[in-house]
């Protein structure tokens, strides 16, 4: 894949913050997660991860900052305990890997579309654009849940 001409201009810090955010919280520019602020992670992790989509022509998919990719500190190791700042993939086919590989279910929908799944009592979604999606569905959950414990209390009371 043909890469884009490399900027010349110096990285920026980001200087976008919502109103709403907590403060001392910046958002991820890759996943959109809100995340302490601090000089590494304002002027360093967000700077080149933004540099690596715009200038590199890396796609958001590819890429993970939040929550960190953990590594191995030396080969001989057997688990994944360092964290790395920002982790490059090859394709998204590693990241649904890596959650299989843990006994995940992956699903997903094309990227920052609205997309909820329930397990139970569980329920997650695919990005902040499914936030309200999932609040829906809790308030769907609680409701049926509300109705069960009423019927079940209902049913003590008569016996």
């Amino acid at each position: 894949m043909a890469r884009p001409k490399k900027s010349k201009a110096k990285p920026e810090a980001i200087e976008e913050i919502p109103a709403e955010l907590k403060p001392g919280y910046i958002i991820d520019f890759i996943s959109g997660l809100p995340v302490k602020d601090s000089p590494e992670e304002r002027d360093a992790v967000q700077v080149f991860a933004r540099r690596l989509v715009e200038d590199y022509g890396y796609a958001k998919e590819l890429i993970q900052t939040r929550p960190q990719y953990r590594v191995r500190k030396r080969p001989s190791d057997e688990e994944k305990s360092y964290p790395v700042d920002i982790a490059v993939f090859r394709s998204a086919k590693k990241l649904e890997d890596e959650l299989k590989n843990r006994g995940g279910i992956y699903t997903s929908k094309e990227n920052w579309a609205s997309y909820v799944v329930t397990d139970g009592l569980l329920i997650t979604g695919q990005n902040p654009a499914s936030s309200k999606e999932a609040a829906e569905k809790l308030v769907e959950l609680l409701h049926d849940k509300s109705e069960i414990i009423d019927r079940a209390l209902n049913q003590l009371i008569e016996d």
